[in-house]
């Protein structure tokens, strides 16, 4: 995935620059921000409608 083409290598490289993170740091943080919200990161959580209560 990277480094099959050049130009993840270049956003890396630019990335790098403008936030003055390591190499290191800014391919875990774009890794974990391009990542699906799983168990722990949850984005929205909708409200459940509770079931009406049966009176007979």
């Amino acid at each position: 995935m990277w480094g099959a083409e050049g130009g993840q290598g270049q956003i890396l490289d630019q990335v790098v620059a403008v936030t003055g993170w390591s190499r290191d740091n800014a391919r875990r943080r774009l890794r974990a921000a391009a990542a699906p919200p799983g168990a722990g990161r949850q984005v929205a959580k909708r409200t459940r409608r509770q079931r009406n209560p049966k009176y007979s």
